[in-house]
């Protein structure tokens, strides 16, 4: 404990008033216009907001408030206890039925935050480029958000990987600092260098982001980026597919291709059977390749479908097809194990 207060000569004293019934009927004849309570019903739990203390608390007579001065220099006070996004039209009005404020002046009116673009650690992922990826998109839908059309840039999981960042934030939330990993998205093959822009610079560009725009003026119908001379001289594919960048572009795919098909047949196997059971007696130990880590968490929690089971922490994509892949094994060995055992009974009776 310390034996004196800084500055105790220049203590300023703090009133404590409270609100009324006309406050109170002023603020519920006015919650239709508050965006506050239209976004988020009743407020944040903590530190909540004097309508939402009216909502939550509708047998209550009176809120306490504090007037708190803003300084030793400053004849400005702070109403602690009444943060509020009502229109500041209606504010002074709502202020002035408050004992002690009935011939207040208001400097500034309170305000609610309504759409905040955050990226970075606050979100719970750790990492230079992590960072910047969502940078970007919370940037461009910071900038749609002002222009008040109800546009938004959104990379699904089958975009890009931030797609695969921003879904697994919010679907599965973290327990620590999440990093971005080929292995966590089940499109991986198709989501590569080569081909960001076919993925990605038309969303871009439709969205009117002026550099796609730009960009996308020098993506060919194929999407592949070429640079060619303005010349005016027409050009075939046969001439086109002789530049480096396109034979590089079409070998690639031609590479990837039959991957990427059989990725899409296990995505789509994996879609139809979402909701499909995991036997609760499934030996981990037996499917294979499983890493030791990923053994252990699901020996620990056990999840009782495929959809319980992508939703785990910890549990990349590949392992929900490896596991969907055992399980699907198991039942052909059972239907066959029937099957065999039919027609050995079909033998005896005969």
């Amino acid at each position: 404990m310390h034996d004196s207060v800084p500055y105790a000569k220049k203590q300023i004293k703090c009133y404590q008033t409270h609100t009324t019934p006309a406050t109170h009927a002023f603020i519920r004849a006015h919650l239709h216009t508050t965006k506050h309570i239209q976004t988020t019903i009743s407020g944040p739990r903590y530190c909540p907001s004097i309508e939402a203390k009216l909502l939550r608390f509708a047998d209550k007579q009176r809120h306490l408030i504090w007037l708190e001065p803003e300084g030793l220099d400053s004849d400005s006070i702070y109403p602690n206890g009444i943060s509020n996004s009502l229109p500041a039209n209606h504010q002074l009005t709502m202020l002035r039925t408050i004992p002690g404020l009935e011939n207040v002046h208001m400097l500034r009116p309170a305000y609610g935050v309504q759409g905040l673009f955050l990226a970075g650690q606050i979100n719970g992922t750790t990492g230079y480029e992590e960072a910047a990826a969502q940078g970007v998109v919370a940037g461009a839908n910071a900038g749609l958000f002002a222009e008040g059309q109800g546009r938004e840039l959104r990379v699904g999981r089958g975009n890009g990987y931030v797609g695969v960042l921003i879904d697994d934030l919010v679907t599965r939330g973290v327990s620590e600092p999440y990093r971005v990993f080929t292995a966590r998205s089940e499109y991986r093959l198709a989501l590569r260098a080569d081909n960001a822009d076919s993925r990605l610079t038309r969303m871009g560009a439709k969205l009117g982001f002026e550099a796609e725009v730009a960009r996308c003026k020098h993506v060919l119908t194929n999407d592949i980026r070429v640079n060619v001379k303005l010349d005016g001289v027409p050009r075939s594919a046969y001439t086109v597919l002789g530049y480096a960048e396109v034979a590089e572009r079409v070998k690639t795919d031609a590479v990837y291709a039959p991957y990427v098909e059989q990725q899409m047949k296990e995505i789509a196997q994996y879609e139809r059977e979402v909701n499909a059971e995991i036997p609760a007696d499934l030996d981990y130990g037996q499917v294979q390749p499983l890493n030791l880590e990923e053994r252990e968490r699901l020996r620990k929690y056990r999840p009782t479908s495929l959809h319980a089971l992508k939703a785990m922490e910890g549990i990349n994509p590949s392992t929900v097809m490896t596991i969907l892949r055992h399980v699907e094994k198991m039942r052909a060995e059972k239907r066959a194990r029937r099957v065999s055992l039919a027609d050995q009974n079909e033998v005896f009776a005969a």
